[in-house]
């Protein structure tokens, strides 16, 4: 996996800085190849502990690994010189091609299959999303309908509010989140526990902690790109990987049914 696909799947945790010092070591990946860190960090105005939270928040070993990963990357069109060139319409669509690539890294055939069989079995089916996460989660309900299958989603506060109130043990959860940020889903989350429902989380935060939280939690990719006139990595819509995701996991259905 190269550095640009690891800047995708854990774009969640990095913060305005880490994304600045990303941003412009994928541009000049030789700010920290051809000198010592202290010196980079002067070049891109940050601290050099701030580079060694990027490094980790990565999942690189160390910088020496981190430096090889740039050297990947350094003689790639889309960086240097190149990229001030590169139009728009063709950045935005290889951001989203990287992303598709990633996500089918990342999916798991047996952790779908087990998906799909908790969506065919349990009886009480709710999809829940907030936001823009509300329209994935729409997006879901509207791919099972082409196979003549109805569950319902819901995307409003306080549908999910008396909901976390009615979960039974015959219930199936699936939640979209891109942040991760399960504050909201406390309740819900809790009574799914005491009552033995099933829960999915389908989230780009790779938190461990929200592995407690569910019965299964699906990982996929930030769509990001680096447009060349911005000071740092921009955030593309997330709801095409939950679109990608959505679709094969409704493909998945029909292929049980």
């Amino acid at each position: 996996m190269n550095i640009k696909e690891k800047v995708s799947i854990h774009f969640t945790k990095l913060t305005k800085t880490d994304r600045k010092i990303t941003s412009q070591l994928l541009i000049k990946p030789e700010i920290l190849i051809n000198q010592p860190i202290q010196a980079a960090a002067v070049t891109l105005d940050v601290s050099p502990a701030a580079i060694m939270r990027v490094v980790k928040k990565l999942e690189y070993r160390g910088l020496a690994e981190f430096k090889l990963a740039l050297e990947e990357i350094n003689g790639e069109e889309e960086i240097a010189e190149t990229s001030a060139k590169k139009q728009i319409i063709s950045e935005v669509i290889d951001s989203y091609r990287q992303t598709l690539n990633v996500v089918e890294e990342m999916l798991d055939e047996a952790q779908l299959q087990r998906i799909v069989q908790w969506l065919s079995s349990y009886p009480r089916v709710r999809i829940l999303g907030l936001g823009s996460s509300g329209l994935a989660a729409e997006q879901f309900v509207y791919s099972l309908l082409y196979q003549d299958e109805y569950v319902e989603s819901i995307t409003s506060r306080t549908k999910i509010y008396y909901l976390a109130r009615a979960v039974t043990p015959d219930t199936f959860l699936m939640i979209y989140t891109v942040s991760g940020n399960i504050e909201f889903y406390k309740d819900i989350l809790e009574q799914a526990r005491e009552k033995g429902a099933k829960v999915v989380l389908v989230t780009m935060n790779h938190d461990e902690v929200l592995r407690k939280l569910a019965d299964e939690v699906v990982l996929l990719p930030s769509n990001i790109t680096n447009f060349s006139n911005k000071n740092g990595l921009i955030q593309l819509d997330n709801r095409y990987s939950f679109y990608i995701f959505s679709e094969i996991l409704a493909t998945y259905f029909e292929s049980v049914e």
